[in-house]
Formats: structure tokens, sequence, C-alpha cells
């Protein structure tokens, strides 16, 4: 509707351009006779014939001014035709209308420019609005989520001069059994699913409202299994990628999506990108907030802006 708005009030300020133009190529040839005109009068006056090729136009002149206001008005003694007189002043008179006109036509072209401008404007945030109601309705249809989580561990001992170190088979062992842990505590968790990439355990559910909950339980079997390993000088590292996504979707490419992120230096936080945010964000009485960590380089995707959960004070 705006569209076809904008159309017509561009084919109305060429409609005025052509008028405008026509008015200007009126008002050069009415000026260029009036200037013949004069120069015939004022050449006739002086007794130059050098204009006298211009007699047959000026006949013409004479017969048409004639024909318009009659045949009484005749050359003076001075040898000043009045019919050609009047012809000039009829020239000014109409020269003057011509600009007038032209000035109105360039007024009203600026008003439709002004309206066009409007116009697009509008259309614009229309189109904006509609692409933002469309995007909501796309980010609400995100109605599942799918949380990775790895789980490391590393020796916590330093001095390496004491004989008190771990083996790469101790420590792979103690990580085994903390992810063994880890999912056993988090299957006693109803409406979610389970599956394994590796080391890393892929858990997700179709309620998104339930997120809160689920991340809230990470946190405290990862906290646990971190200070029940320490004790054993093992150290206990979480990180947790997380992305929304709806449900005509492939839960793999959403894992292969959020995968970068736990490459990423970011131990016992929970990552995701502004997709994730922005579903989040949607969500009524929430236990965290997403703040932005940082840009990074995450290998095929490029620089990405990367977004942390944080629990609410």
């Amino acid at each position: 509707m705006i569209g076809s708005e904008v159309k017509r009030m561009e084919s109305l300020k060429k409609t005025i351009g052509v008028a405008g133009n026509i008015c200007m190529v009126l008002q050069i040839i009415v000026l260029l006779v009036v200037f013949a005109c004069t120069l015939y009068i004022i050449f006739g006056i002086l007794g130059n014939h050098s204009l006298d090729f211009l007699t047959p136009y000026m006949e013409s002149i004479k017969s048409f001014v004639i024909s318009v206001f009659g045949s009484s008005i005749k050359e003076s003694q001075d040898g000043i035709d009045g019919r050609l007189v009047l012809f000039i002043l009829a020239g000014l008179l109409l020269t003057f209308f011509i600009v007038q006109l032209r000035l109105a036509c360039n007024t009203y072209s600026k008003i439709v420019d002004k309206k066009i401008v409007a116009a697009r404007e509008k259309e614009e945030a229309d189109f904006n609005k509609q692409l933002e109601k469309d995007m909501h309705t796309d980010i609400i249809k995100q109605s599942h989520y799918l949380l990775a989580v790895q789980i490391r561990a590393k020796s916590l001992f330093k001095d390496t001069l004491t004989n008190e170190v771990h083996s790469l088979d101790e420590i792979v062992a103690s990580k085994n059994d903390a992810i063994t842990k880890f999912v056993a505590h988090m299957k006693q968790i109803r409406g979610i699913a389970f599956s394994k990439d590796g080391e890393i355990i892929l858990i997700s559910s179709s309620d998104i409202n339930t997120l809160d909950d689920v991340v809230t339980e990470i946190w405290y079997i990862a906290n646990a299994l971190k200070a029940e390993y320490r004790t054993k000088k093992i150290g206990i590292r979480t990180k947790v990628a997380v992305d929304s996504y709806n449900p005509s979707k492939s839960i793999k490419n959403v894992y292969k999506s959020i995968r970068p992120l736990l490459d990423l230096n970011a131990n016992n936080e929970v990552l995701c990108f502004g997709n994730f945010r922005n579903r989040y964000n949607l969500l009524e009485n929430t236990q965290y907030m997403i703040c932005i960590k940082g840009q990074y380089e995450l290998g095929e995707n490029g620089d990405e802006t990367v977004w942390s959960l944080v629990k609410k004070d």
C-alpha cells in the first residue's frame, strides 16, 4: 500500500518536472520573441535596416494583435508601431505568469519530495516492524534447548620435585568417574534427554522454561564434584554451551553450531550466541542474566559475539 503511494508520488513529481521544463522552454521562446520585437522597433526608429529580414514575422505578429485587440491600434508618428508594443507588453505579462507557474511547480515538487521521504520512512518503519514481528515469532518457536557439557580433569600437584604425581590413567579415570556421577545426578531431573559425543554430554529438553532449573543443577553437581576431587588433588573443570532451537531443526546442527564455544578458555561458565540471548530475554522470572563476554574468532564462523549466562544476585 505504501509502496504504491510512493510510486504514485514519484510519478507526480516527474509530471511536475516535465511541466516545469515546458514552462522554462516557453519562457525562453517568449523572451526571445519579445527581444526580437524590441530590437526591430529600436532599429526601425534609428533607420537601421539590419533586421528587415524579420519584417514578414513582424507583420504576422501585427496581424495576430489586430485579430485579438482590433484594428484601432496604429503606428505612431515617430515610427513606433503600437501593435508591436502591445505584443511586447503582453509577452512580458505572459513571461511573468510563466515564471510564477515555474515557481509553483518548484514549490510543489519540494512538497512532493517531503511526502515521498515521509512515505519511504513509514514504509521502512513498517517493514522493520513486520521484520521484528516475524523475528519475534521465529524466536518464540524456539521452545527447545540444548546444553553441551564438557568435564575435564587435571592434576593439582604443582611440585615436580616430589613423587606425588598422578598418572595419565589416573586423571582419565577420575574424569570418567566424574562424568558418570554427573550424568547419574542429572538423570534424576524429569523432562530432559541425554546423549554423548565422546566426553561431551548433551542435555536437551522440549521446554525452555525448565532451563534455569537444569543449569542450576548442573552447577550444583559440578561444584560438588570439584570439591570432592580437590581432596584427591584432581581438578575438575566444567564448560557449558547452550542454544535454543525450533523443534523442526536438527539437534545435530544445533550442537555443531555451539561446539566451538567449548574450545574457549571459559571454565565454569555457560556460553551462548546472540540467538539464545534473544530467546532467553523473552522468558519471565529468570534466575540468570545474559552478559557479553567478548568477540572471538571461532573457526569457520569467523568473529562471533559470545555471551555468558550469569546468576542474578
